[in-house]
């Protein structure tokens, strides 16, 4: 239970570590970044948010790294859907991993 104390509400009111106790991890040093989703594309790995391109930058800036982290799309096997819409700043999961296993 102490990690809950360290826990501060955030922007969203979701706990969140506090800044000033934990350093903050900057996407270059990612090795590995588990990417939620509202849908997944089995065979394109590309993936659909909430729309406003929140992760869409944290990855674009985690994919500077020379040793580009792996994306691993997390969700449940309904969200699985094919021919999602791509845009250009669209970035596609490296694997996707649901209830049912990878896909």
């Amino acid at each position: 239970m102490n990690e809950l104390r360290e826990a501060i509400p955030g922007r969203f009111g979701l706990l969140e570590p506090d800044p000033n106790q934990h350093p903050v991890t900057l996407p270059i040093q990612a090795d590995l970044i588990l990417v939620p989703g509202c849908g997944f594309d089995p065979e394109t790995k590309q993936r659909i948010g909430h729309g406003r391109g929140y992760y869409d930058r944290f990855l674009t800036e985690a994919l500077q790294s020379p040793k580009s982290p792996v994306l691993i799309g997390i969700g449940f096997s309904v969200q699985r859907f094919t021919g999602i819409p791509v845009a250009n700043h669209d970035i596609p999961v490296n694997r996707i991993l649901t209830e049912e296993g990878w896909l």
